[in-house]
C-alpha cells in the first residue's frame, strides 16, 4: 500500500484539531477554522506539502488581494503557524 499523500488541507485540518487547541483559546481556534475554510483550504488546500513552494504561496497571496488588511494579516499569521509546524514536524522532507 503506497503511503498517503499529505496536502496542505490534510495537515491544516490536523493542526486545527490537534495542535492549535493545546495552546490557544477556543474562540481563537474558531477564528482560525473560519480563515482556513474561507481562504487557505479553497486556494492551496489541494497542494501536496512536498510541492508547496514560494510560487504557489505568492499566487495564493495574489488571489487574496482586496481583503481587509487585518484579515490578510490574520491569514498570513495563520499560514505561517501551520507552515512552521510542518517544518518542525519534518513533514516537508523527503
Amino acid at each position: 500500500m503506497p503511503p498517503s499523500v499529505e496536502t496542505v488541507e490534510t495537515y491544516a485540518t490536523h493542526w486545527i484539531e490537534n495542535i492549535a487547541p493545546a495552546s490557544r483559546a477556543a474562540v481563537t481556534v474558531k477564528r482560525y477554522e473560519t480563515l482556513l475554510r474561507t481562504h487557505i483550504i479553497p486556494c492551496i488546500g489541494h497542494i501536496e506539502l512536498q510541492k508547496l513552494d514560494g510560487t504557489a504561496i505568492d499566487r495564493f497571496y495574489a488571489s487574496r488581494r482586496g481583503l481587509a488588511p487585518l484579515t490578510l494579516a490574520n491569514v498570513h499569521a495563520l499560514l505561517g503557524q501551520i507552515l512552521g509546524a510542518i517544518v518542525r514536524s519534518n513533514l516537508n522532507t523527503a
